[in-house]
């Protein structure tokens, strides 16, 4: 029909608990947006093509990363961790307490200054090295603790 639109996209970015509430939203939004143009939307197909800095397009079949393995070749299929977390801020940690992260534990000066960030937000610590060590976020007193072990 005349003035039919075959597709559209939208490029949408939520943060890492997106998920399905994220496109609940979005056909809402697209739900108000047809009732501000006087007609109404429908979706008729929703494909995610990325998740964060994940393309779709980059994507795998687990067919291909097992004939990897197989030949020892897998590698150049793997995203390192840091560099997948890459949108989280990354805090490198002193040496000398890596072995109390690595035990679950967050206390010392250099965590002084980190108070600052809101409840919800994430950020990844590493080693010198680059070595990831966990995921720590503030709980809602307003402490950093630890959500993930790496």
């Amino acid at each position: 029909m005349p003035g039919d639109v075959d597709a559209v996209g939208i490029d949408r970015h939520r943060g890492l608990d997106g998920g399905d509430q994220a496109v609940e939203v979005l056909l809402l939004e697209l739900g108000d947006l047809g009732a501000r143009l006087g007609v109404p939307l429908t979706v008729s197909e929703l494909r995610r093509t990325r998740v964060g800095a994940f393309r779709a397009s980059l994507a795998v079949t687990l067919d291909a990363l097992r004939e990897r393995a197989r030949s020892n070749d897998v590698d150049v299929l793997l995203i390192p961790i840091v560099d997948a977390l890459g949108r989280i801020p990354r805090w490198e940690v002193p040496d000398e307490a890596v072995p109390q992260v690595r035990n679950g534990r967050l206390s010392g000066p250099w965590l002084v200054g980190r108070v600052a960030a809101a409840q919800g937000d994430l950020a990844l610590l590493v080693t010198s090295r680059r070595e990831p060590l966990a995921i720590v976020g503030r709980d809602p007193t307003g402490l950093w603790k630890i959500v993930r072990g790496i």
